[in-house]
């Protein structure tokens, strides 16, 4: 299986766009945790809180940056990663399509809602490029994966 195909979500994203995929801000994150606690940033920021207001939030980075590292997906969805009971993908396993772009029903599923609420006309737009050019060739076509981006 090759990389695209490998990186195709049985729901159409690519997994490579996700954040929880990228392993080197999963890193990054991992060493930032331990040299903060090797040089007591917490007790450091104690001491500049009184005079930066801002460093009293401390405990409220630390724990964002624990949630940030909880977040980490260690392979791609047909790796085993992504989440561990996915409906989507046991749906498709279920029905034996290599994806949902085989369901002839997918423009009306509703597992498939909350991934089009969050990532708006990219879930069928990248579905309907799977169809077309096959879990190899569609990776360039994808829509945006977040929003934002």
């Amino acid at each position: 299986m090759g990389d695209n195909a490998a990186r195709t979500a049985y729901c159409g994203l690519y997994c490579g766009d996700c954040i929880p995929s990228q392993a080197r801000l999963f890193e990054l994150l991992q060493e930032l945790r331990g040299i903060a606690a090797e040089l007591h940033l917490d007790d450091y920021a104690a001491l500049i809180a009184r005079r930066d207001e801002a460093f009293r939030d401390y405990a409220a980075f630390e724990k964002m940056l624990a949630l940030l590292s909880g977040l980490r997906c260690p392979a791609p969805c047909r790796g085993g990663g992504g989440k561990p009971t996915c409906a989507i993908r046991e749906c498709a396993l279920d029905k034996d399509f290599a994806g949902c772009w085989e369901c002839p029903d997918r423009r009306g599923c509703a597992l498939l809602e909350p991934l089009r609420a969050f990532h708006g006309g990219s879930i069928d737009g990248n579905l309907d490029a799977v169809a077309e050019h096959g879990v190899e060739g569609w990776a360039d076509r994808r829509g945006k994966h977040y929003p934002w981006s």
